[in-house]
């Protein structure tokens, strides 16, 4: 199955109590994703907002990083840059978060599996 750019379903959602609402553009939705997934979507972080701390467990989630900047914050409170190609794999009962400090548009690839 091919997801054809500009057929994917619009999100506008705060999450885990972050700033400002993050913009989700599923890729597909959850029950094309035989089970294994609940969620497979471009997100747009824009200058300012973030995705608050949240945790993952018993699911896990893949962040890949497409366009911009973000900080990552793990659970530990340590933060460090979150660039393009880079990669980040939460899970375990581990928590994350990501915030856009730039003035740009940052966006990257979410996978949450279960």
């Amino acid at each position: 199955m091919i997801a054809k750019s500009g057929q994917f379903r619009e999100e506008l959602r705060v999450i885990a109590e972050g700033k400002g609402e993050i913009i989700l553009h599923h890729k597909f939705e959850r029950e094309q994703l035989f089970g294994k997934s609940r969620l497979v979507a471009e997100v747009t972080i824009r200058p300012g907002h973030s995705i608050g701390m949240h945790p993952h467990d018993p699911d896990a989630e893949i962040y890949y990083m497409l366009s911009g900047a973000l900080v990552s914050v793990n659970s530990d409170g340590s933060e460090e840059p979150f660039l393009p190609g880079d990669a980040m794999l939460t899970g375990a009962g581990d928590s994350h978060s990501v915030r856009n400090d730039t003035d740009k548009d940052a966006k990257m690839l979410a996978i949450v599996m279960l």
